[in-house]
């Protein structure tokens, strides 16, 4: 092998193991992040007891019906201001 042939294969060693490394290393922060996520809910609850760490029952608690009837009412809300200011431009352009 010359060496300009020599430098290309290890080149692409180098490419080969950085990609490698990259894998492990993404690998090791998820497993990591996993961990510490574990070990932050575990302290959370021994630290606010089981009765006080109900994360679930906040979820059943919220009604989607209620949402979507608050929703609409903002949304009507916001038209009915659009339409005064669409109403008082147009006062406006017609009194000049």
């Amino acid at each position: 092998m010359s060496r300009l042939e020599k430098k290309i294969h290890k080149k692409l060693k180098r490419r080969k193991i950085k990609v490698v490394f990259k894998v492990l290393f993404i690998l090791a922060m998820i497993t990591n992040l996993s961990i510490c996520i574990f070990i932050i809910d575990k302290s959370a609850k021994d630290m606010l007891g089981t009765d006080a760490y109900l994360l679930n029952s906040f979820i059943d608690d919220i009604n989607m019906d209620d949402i979507k009837v608050n929703i609409g009412e903002k949304i009507n809300e916001i038209y009915k201001a659009k339409d005064k200011i669409i109403k008082l431009y147009n006062d406006t352009k017609n009194k000049t």
